[in-house]
């Protein structure tokens, strides 16, 4: 790869508990610049990462939120929410402690593009217990879904999604969502907890690369990064983290 054309980014959130009581959700970003996508080929692409204001509207992702064990049972609202000109379900309120995470991608360049957003979520033990929840794009609008994955990143077990986004991103426009939502089962003990130690981390990373000259999205990003296996996710994140 010739990293003279590569900009390799990333965008961590940390979502900090230590108990079952307490906790706050942490942002972290580097101070000299954004660090979220990697792009070739002239390609200039945003990763935005929004959540719902207490008027229910979409704003800019912030930090400092309690991040706690879900209480209620799982059940999709009524109404969906509309990001990049496309609905998708959330759950209901009546479902507590779920964190609003919608991560879509934005060409902002002006050339076509193709991209895809990995999600990758830290899960000690690799989440045997089954303890971590997501709202996902699965499948749908163009997006689709690899299943969950494995893979060590300096020494912290994430279990990991590719969303491609198939068809052509043409400049202004934006993808629909990969991730959406995420909780913790209301089972999730202190001992659970502790295992994250002082943070739940879950990292959103976009790739893009012009359309022109490739038959497919795939074809276009494997030419240009590599496949998304799980060496290449380890060694994509470990650069940048």
């Amino acid at each position: 790869m010739n990293r003279k054309k590569l900009v390799a980014l990333i965008m961590v959130l940390a979502l900090a508990f230590t108990t079952l009581v307490g906790g706050t959700l942490a942002y972290f970003t580097d101070t000299d610049e954004a660090k979220n996508v990697m792009t070739l080929g002239n390609v200039t692409i945003e990763q935005i990462e929004q959540e719902r204001n207490e008027n229910g509207e979409l704003a800019p992702f912030t930090q400092n939120k309690p991040a706690l064990p879900a209480v209620g049972t799982p059940a999709w609202a009524d109404e969906k929410i509309t990001v990049g000109g496309v609905a998708h379900s959330v759950f209901a309120d009546s479902f507590k402690n779920v964190v609003d995470k919608f991560v879509n991608v934005k060409n902002a360049g002006t050339v076509d593009a193709y991209v895809r957003t990995i999600i990758a979520i830290e899960a000690p033990d690799y989440d045997p217990n089954d303890l971590i929840g997501v709202n996902v794009n699965e499948n749908s609008n163009g997006v689709t879904m690899t299943a969950w994955a494995t893979v060590d990143i300096k020494g912290v077990n994430y279990v990991y999604s590719v969303f491609t986004y198939e068809n052509i991103l043409i400049p202004g426009a934006e993808t629909p969502v990969s991730l959406a939502q995420v909780y913790l089962a209301s089972k999730t003990t202190n001992e659970d907890a502790a295992k994250f130690g002082n943070t739940w981390e879950i990292l959103a990373f976009s790739q893009g690369v012009q359309s022109k000259g490739f038959g497919s999205a795939t074809e276009a990003l494997n030419t240009a990064f590599g496949e998304a296996t799980a060496a290449n996710v380890a060694s994509w994140l470990e650069e940048v983290l």
